[in-house]
């Protein structure tokens, strides 16, 4: 079994090799999902494979975010450059790219990152008939789960074993993308699940919040279940604590017997859900208001709390890390949010600001270095640091990170400062520019649009008003019987059967075969051998298809997709464009709610809900930067936000493209405004989850 460790840097490559790992993998300063990790250069990358094969090493390049054309054009000539040494294997998370990888690099070992979602045999198989040689498992499986697939596959499995478990499923999380700009698709990742939520109860807390895994002590278990790679999380952790993981991995392996890390061993530890996957921060259900969080980050989380710090439960570095987090008035979704990271290097008066790391509300990240101020210096508390920021720059300063304790004494040069922060301030204004919002001009909601509902009374009630194309979100057989009677029922009504995105009860096979000869929707790539193999009329496809290029459109509509609905992180000029180049037909979501991700954690055990999944619904309040999130349970769990789709088009284009309205999940007042004659309406009544203001 082969340990994988972290290469976050070519520094952290060297560290984790002198640690004892077998293979590494990282990324460039492009296409990585991990953008705020410091990656390598193209030098940097020959070095380390340099380094890798005397060794004897194995490097597995990330190229794991989706991609547009431009960029899957910048990695083609990336690796048809002849200086390039070939990684031994990449890790793609995009469908275009493997197409693109298979065509012009066939030669090279393809890796299904996590972000590809495989959760299920069905899954695995898929992607090992496109020629994918290792799969790395969704996070959310269990070691049962594991072992099944490992006993009716010879594909290469790898497994996390330590790190970050986000509470959305792998792959398909559309928090920050759809809220704030930082889209963990583009490895932007900016961790809006981490805020401060009050319940519906008054309970106040991190609730989405997951602990990091570090399953030492499953080691023999993964290794007899047949998992050929583990892999250890770290590419943005600091380099002592990766050294220290890969050595206690290392050590594991040789078979001393060693604790999970905080005796919680996550998904695979065969709990559902998962015993201690989520802490209650707030076990006087006392609620906080925005007054009592303008602090530091620790004041604030001991107002929380009761005393016990917000970080205390991660290692001792990631503890020191996170050391002032401002909020510097009551903050709205729609605002402009940045995150900073001084960085200092030591001195002999003390810590001296030498950088600044920059991360906009795009989720991109700039790096700005500073002069040695020497005797031109001013001395200042960190905290007076952060206050600087946020005098000096004309955003909301989601968080300023530093891995220097409270109330130490920086030096920093005032001149250089200022010239950063003005360079910031212009980026803020020019990323507010390029995003503004314009004003809709679609009018009242065509009938020849599409809705998407879970309610066959919708249906039957639509049809009468003249709409007749219609998404059915398949979740029971009762309610696919009742819409199948429907359909023959109803002359010239058109119904699309929207597929389960997850299905670990293995529903799809008593189902799927009532569904011959009807239209189906595909929310994941493997469905389509399912189209295969139960003989469906026509094969749409789902937004969680993750299509972000031409060539991923291309791929779909050679194997029999009529057409898709757009993503909703991209904008609607940029889905026409993939339409154009593809031939595939895209609809653009123009309003109704949105998953923000999918989960297989339960949250009863925090005292959110009443345990009546089917029919449960609660409202989380943000209390850091207002606004609401519904977390609604069932057969599919996620997290939902009213939106609307044309929020993301910076300069409407004159196209054609179909217009979506989801009314799954909306109430029956809400179903009204939606397809009303003003959706304006809509629009303003819900516009603390527009994207800008």
């Amino acid at each position: 079994m082969e340990l994988l460790a972290p290469a976050g840097s070519y520094e952290q490559a060297l560290v984790s090799i002198r640690s004892g790992c077998d293979a590494l993998y990282g990324g460039l300063k492009k296409w990585s999902a991990r953008n705020r990790a410091v990656n390598m250069t193209v030098e940097e990358y020959l070095l380390l494979m340099e380094e890798c094969r005397r060794r004897s090493i194995r490097f597995y390049l990330t190229v794991n975010t989706l991609l547009t054309d431009a960029e899957l054009a910048e990695v083609n000539a990336f690796f048809h450059d002849p200086q390039i040494i070939p990684p031994d294997g990449i890790l793609a998370g995009d469908i275009g790219l493997i197409a693109l990888l298979r065509r012009e690099f066939s030669h090279i070992p393809i890796h299904a990152s996590t972000q590809m979602g495989a959760y299920s045999l069905a899954d695995v198989r898929y992607f090992q008939s496109l020629g994918i040689q290792r799969i790395v498992l969704a996070r959310e499986l269990t070691l049962e789960e594991i072992r099944y697939i490992r006993a009716n596959t010879d594909a290469e499995l790898e497994v996390f074993v330590y790190g970050n478990q986000c509470v959305a499923f792998s792959g398909n999380c559309l928090w920050g993308g759809l809220l704030h700009s930082g889209s963990g698709h583009r490895g932007r990742c900016i961790g809006a699940c981490n805020d401060l939520f009050k319940a519906e109860n008054g309970r106040c807390g991190n609730f989405f919040w997951a602990n990091n895994i570090g399953l030492f002590g499953m080691v023999k278990e993964l290794e007899a279940a047949g998992v050929d790679s583990i892999k250890i999380e770290g590419r943005v952790r600091p380099n002592e604590e990766v050294a220290d993981v890969v050595r206690k991995f290392r050590r594991a392996m040789a078979g001393e017997s060693l604790p999970n890390d905080y005796g919680y061993r996550g998904f695979a530890g065969g709990d559902l859900p998962p015993t201690g996957m989520f802490n209650d921060y707030n076990p006087e259900n006392r609620s906080v208001s925005l007054p009592e969080v303008d602090f530091t980050c620790h004041d604030w989380m001991r107002d929380v709390s009761g005393g016990q710090p917000h970080f205390a439960r991660g290692s001792e570095t990631q503890s020191k890390e996170y050391v002032y987090t401002i909020f510097s008035r009551p903050l709205l979704t729609g605002a402009i949010n940045i995150r900073l990271r001084p960085g200092f290097e030591d001195g002999d008066d003390g810590p001296v600001l030498r950088k600044v790391d920059y991360v906009n509300v795009n989720g991109e990240r700039v790096i700005y270095n500073l002069p040695d101020p020497g005797l031109a210096g001013a001395a200042v508390r960190v905290e007076e640091l952060c206050d600087l920021f946020r005098r000096g720059i004309n955003a909301n300063i989601y968080e300023c990170m530093s891995r220097c304790p409270a109330r130490t004494r920086v030096i920093y040069s005032p001149r250089a400062l200022a010239a950063v922060m003005e360079q910031i301030d212009r980026d803020v204004a020019g990323t507010r520019a390029r995003n503004r919002r314009c004003p809709s001009r679609c009018g009242a909601p065509a009938r020849d649009s599409v809705v998407i509902t879970d309610s066959t009374a919708d249906i039957r009630r639509l049809t009468k008003e003249g709409w007749n194309t219609f998404v059915y979100v398949l979740r029971t057989r009762q309610g696919l019987m009742d819409c199948l009677a429907l359909e023959a029922e109803v002359p010239g009504v058109r119904i699309i059967y929207r597929l389960p995105y997850l299905d670990f009860e293995g529903r799809m096979e008593e189902l799927a075969p009532l569904l011959r000869g009807h239209r189906v929707m595909i929310t994941r790539i493997s469905q389509l051998d399912d189209c295969r193999r139960f003989g469906f009329e026509d094969i749409w496809g789902d937004y969680m298809l993750n299509v972000w290029n031409s060539i991923g459109a291309a791929w779909l509509k050679e194997r029999g997709v009529r057409g898709i609905i757009g993503h909703p992180e991209i904008t609607a000029a940029e889905n026409a464009e993939i339409q154009r180049r593809s031939g595939l037909s895209i609809a653009l979501i123009r309003a109704g709610k949105v998953p923000l991700g999918y989960t297989r954690a339960c949250f009863s055990r925090l005292g959110l809900c009443s345990r009546r999944c089917a029919d449960n619904v609660t409202t989380l309040h943000n209390e850091l930067k207002g606004g609401d999130v519904q977390l609604v349970c069932g057969n599919e769990f996620g997290f939902r936000v009213l939106q609307n789709g044309d929020y993301w088009v910076s300069e409407e284009p004159d196209f054609a493209l179909r217009k979506v309205y989801i009314l799954a999940g909306l109430t029956p007042d809400q179903k009204v405004e939606v397809l009303g004659e003003d959706p304006a309406a809509f629009e303003t009544k819900n516009r603390l989850y527009m994207r800008w203001e």
